[in-house]
C-alpha cells in the first residue's frame, strides 16, 4: 500500500537525464504538514539555509498546474526517489528586511524512459506555472535498536567502543 505526500505549491525548475535515468528539480513552499510528515522540526533561528535529512522511496508522481486552463497538462509517471531536501530563508519581496518566506528545494529521481518527454511537454505548455505535486511512496519501516544476547543494545556497544579511555 502506498502513502501520499502532497506539496500544495511547487514549480518545476529543471530536469535532466543520463543513461541511468533522470532527475527533476522542484521548488516548493514549506508547509508545516510536510515538515511534520518528514520529521523536520522547523527552521533553526538565524540560519539562512539548511540541508534536511530524509528521502522517500517513491512510486509515482502527479504534477498538476494550478491555473485552471493549464490543468489539462497534468502529468503522471513513475518515479523512484525523492531526495536532496534543502530549505532556504528568503526575504519576502517588498518587505525591506521585515518579512521572509521559507523555500523548500528537492529532487525527484526517475528511471521511466518517458519521464523527460512528459516533463518537456509539461514545461513547454505550462512553463513555470505554480502547480501541486502528489507523491505516492512506500513508507519504510522504522528501525529499532537491536539487542544482543546480554541485553545490551548495539547502539550502546557503539557508544562504548568510541569512548576515550582515561
Amino acid at each position: 500500500m502506498s502513502d501520499l505526500l502532497n506539496f500544495p505549491t511547487v514549480t518545476l525548475k529543471s530536469f535532466n537525464r543520463d543513461k541511468n535515468g533522470g532527475e527533476a528539480a522542484f521548488v516548493s513552499t514549506f508547509p508545516k504538514s510536510i515538515g511534520d510528515h518528514m520529521g523536520w522540526n522547523g527552521f533553526p533561528p538565524g540560519a539562512t539555509s539548511v540541508k534536511l535529512e530524509g528521502e522517500l522511496a517513491a512510486r509515482n508522481m502527479k504534477l498538476t498546474p494550478k491555473d485552471g486552463p493549464l490543468s489539462k497538462w497534468t502529468t503522471t509517471f513513475e518515479i523512484n526517489l525523492v531526495h536532496s531536501f534543502e530549505a532556504f530563508r528568503l526575504e519576502s519581496e517588498g518587505t525591506r528586511g521585515k518579512g521572509h518566506r521559507i523555500e523548500l528545494r528537492f529532487k525527484v529521481g526517475f528511471a521511466d524512459t518517458e519521464g523527460c518527454r512528459y516533463l518537456e511537454e509539461y514545461m513547454t505548455n505550462a512553463g513555470q506555472a505554480k502547480a501541486s505535486l502528489e507523491i505516492s511512496y512506500t513508507k519504510q519501516a522504522e528501525q529499532t535498536s537491536l539487542v544482543d544476547a546480554d541485553g545490551v543494545t548495539l547502539d550502546e556497544e557503539r557508544r562504548q567502543a568510541t569512548l576515550v579511555d582515561d
